[in-house]
């Protein structure tokens, strides 16, 4: 149980804080030499304060259910044991990594910054082709049947909150 909570403060540190931190020093040094310009627009603080509280809340919850109902962690150093289809997983596969993109695109607002969006997006896309190239697979091979049931049935990333009739 120590090494799952360990493995998941190594990771929540990385997507909470290290990630966020270079997201914002590397669009203030691109802006500073590309000299572009930022935004803002009414409620943009309120609307990034209920972004990033939406996704560190939803991550925070997927690694929840991947600590107890998986026993592990979103680290491949201590891989789930059991595949996690109920809570957040139940709408889509990969709920922590909506929580961190939404956490970064509300970061990227917060500052107003369009450099700062771009980065989130090649950040983004990195690691969500990162998980549908490496970790899927690697689910399918240690989950078998039941991961495909369930890649079938369950959105990649954008949650189905609705069910056709």
């Amino acid at each position: 149980m120590i090494k799952r909570i360990v493995a998941l403060l190594i990771g929540a540190t990385v997507f909470v804080v290290v990630i966020p931190l270079l997201i914002v020093v590397l669009s203030l040094v691109v802006e500073k030499y590309l000299h572009f310009p930022s935004f803002s627009f009414p409620l943009q603080r309120t609307i990034s304060l209920f972004l990033a509280i939406l996704g560190l809340l939803l991550s925070a919850s997927a690694g929840w259910y991947q600590l107890r109902k998986g026993e592990g962690s979103p680290l491949p150093v201590v891989p789930t044991q059991r595949l996690v289809t109920v809570g957040p997983y139940k709408y889509c596969r990969n709920p922590m990594a909506l929580g961190a993109v939404i956490y970064y695109v509300a970061i990227s607002i917060w500052l107003g910054s369009a450099i700062a969006i771009m980065i989130t997006g090649i950040v983004s896309c990195s690691f969500l082709i990162y998980i549908k190239i490496i970790e899927e697979k690697e689910l399918e091979r240690r989950f078998g049947e039941e991961y495909r049931t369930y890649k079938e049935k369950t959105p990649f990333l954008i949650p189905k909150l609705w069910r056709r009739p």
